[in-house]
């Protein structure tokens, strides 16, 4: 043992051991304490895995792409393209479901991601394409706002595009 830490423990009385072990303890507690508590899961299942729930927006989404259905284990099918005003008349024609803003859209992607740019288990099978929003531009009203979930980049197209279509509902 270094002379050093032999001179500090040779002069420990067993009082002073335990002393000194409550105070490593004490410190062990208030690191536990400090130490961030695991975050709950941002998401949850619904109606057997049709739908889920984002807790940090509070919104609900359908899990599949339209066109494809949860089967249980994936979503199946080919995802439908359709021009921004279709996707629009199509949201309107699911009771409580519409096409989500570009805000709402966007909170999906997981900047860390690629390929999907969102998380792939709670979204699966979902087309590394462009998804409509309801966002008409400002500076034209003959675009809207998109989001790509290969890649997770917003952009605007020409309206006429078909795009994906993602609906979802407070």
């Amino acid at each position: 043992m270094p002379p050093t830490i032999a001179r500090f423990t040779s002069r420990l009385t067993p009082a002073r051991w335990r002393m000194l072990g409550a105070v490593m303890l004490g410190g062990v507690a208030l690191w536990l304490l400090w130490w961030p508590a695991a975050e709950p899961a941002r998401y949850e299942l619904l109606a057997g895995g049709h739908e889920v729930k984002d807790h940090r927006t509070g919104l609900v989404w359908r899990r599949c792409a339209e066109g494809q259905r949860w089967d249980g284990t994936h979503c199946a099918g080919e995802a439908l393209l359709m021009p921004h005003l279709v996707a629009i008349a199509h949201a309107a024609s699911q009771p409580g479901w519409r096409l989500p803003t570009m805000p709402e859209l966007y909170s999906l992607v997981e900047p860390e991601r690629r390929d999907p740019a969102l998380d792939a288990a709670v979204f699966p099978d979902t087309p590394l394409h462009w998804f409509w929003t309801s966002t008409v531009t400002t500076s034209r009203l003959t675009h809207a706002w998109l989001v790509h979930f290969g890649v997770g980049q917003p952009n605007y197209a020409l309206r006429m595009n078909h795009v994906h279509v993602r609906l979802v509902r407070e």
